[in-house]
């Protein structure tokens, strides 16, 4: 697949996967569009994508990246996939944020995965694939989940149930203070593209130092370094429920319910519609 200068190698294990080839390289192309959106380009100019059918199974059951040489995707999908569930579905696009990051070295998985949780719901709704609802839902529903790993363990220290909703919370904090800092001049988008300007995709290794002080200079903000003092080297305080109300974000019954008079609404919408300056 090419996708302006970058060009996504495909191959797949023996075995049959009932949906028509040209429909999961659709779904592969619309998804590394869509994350290219994100990046402001897709992240690597040669990548490879290894399908694996698994019998019995339908469904994206599973996908893993690796770095090193090149970025390479193990995506097992279950032979009765349907359509429908490719674009349900949030493995291939976290996998694909993947490639948008270094490798993070030290005690920072936290780093990697909540950046790839973060960001994932949020290009599916840009996609038009989720509902800004939808989104909001998952993080209200989710995030919970990842409360405790800074406010009672650091990031730095988080056990595994925490990793990715621990790290997704961290992401959204530093994503709503640039933001609130800049006057939507600049976002976690502006860190993010700026670590992979430098060089910093799934072929390098970097340090979890390395990558924060790139997003700080790149926003000429110390939001990074603050929240650093706050929630990783050690647990901090932090009211998930009032940061909801905040956003302007009420759950109701199995939805969520937007107000839009909230004092950081204008934030939240700001996130469900783009990069920032639009």
């Amino acid at each position: 697949l090419r996708l302006g200068e970058s060009v996504i190698e495909m191959a797949s294990f023996p075995g049959r996967i009932g949906l028509d080839q040209r429909i999961i390289e659709t779904w592969i192309a619309d998804s590394a569009a869509a994350v290219g959106q994100y990046f402001g380009s897709f992240p690597l100019p040669r990548s490879l994508i290894v399908a694996v059918p698994v019998a019995n199974r339908s469904g994206v059951v599973f996908g893993r990246v690796r770095g090193g040489g090149g970025g390479s995707m193990l995506l097992r999908l279950g032979e009765q996939v349907r359509r429908d569930e490719l674009y349900d579905d949030w493995i291939l696009l976290h996998e694909m944020v993947h490639f948008g990051a270094p490798f993070v070295t030290g005690r920072s998985a936290w780093l990697m995965e909540g950046m790839a949780t973060y960001a994932e719901p949020i290009i599916r709704a840009r996609a038009g694939w989720h509902t800004p609802e939808d989104l909001w839902l998952e993080f209200a529903n989710q995030m919970p989940r990842g409360a405790t790993a800074l406010t009672q363990e650091s990031l730095d220290a988080v056990s595994r149930p925490g990793l990715y909703w621990g790290g997704a919370i961290f992401m959204l904090l530093a994503d709503l203070d640039i933001r609130e800092r800049t006057q939507n001049h600049a976002s976690l988008e502006t860190c993010f593209r700026a670590v992979l300007k430098q060089g910093g995709n799934t072929t390098a290794r970097w340090s979890q130092q390395r990558i924060l002080a790139a997003c700080d200079a790149a926003t000429g903000t110390h939001t990074m370094a603050r929240l650093v003092r706050s929630y990783v080297t050690q647990p901090g305080e932090f009211d998930l429920n009032a940061l909801w109300r905040e956003l302007g974000i009420r759950m109701a019954g199995r939805s969520v319910v937007f107000d839009d008079a909230a004092p950081k609404a204008a934030l939240r919408r700001a996130i469900t519609r783009g990069p920032a300056g639009n």
